[in-house]
């Protein structure tokens, strides 16, 4: 009968732990996703920064004349 009460026990622990850090899980990963989509978007941003700078600045000189 004790081994029983044991063996529920440890899963109850077990159990519980895991209800614990499933939050801490999720955050972990809904971290990594947003660092993912800033790294792809700093990508984004600075590709169509090379390719608009050369097109803009001359415009800007002929205006400031």
């Amino acid at each position: 009968m004790n081994d029983i009460k044991v063996v529920h026990r440890n899963q109850r622990r077990a159990f519980n732990n895991t209800i614990r850090t499933l939050p801490q899980r999720m955050t972990q990963a809904a971290r990594r996703q947003i660092q993912a989509v800033r790294r792809v978007a700093t990508k984004a941003i600075n590709s169509v920064k090379k390719v608009v700078k050369p097109i803009v600045r001359p415009v800007q000189h002929f205006a400031q004349w």
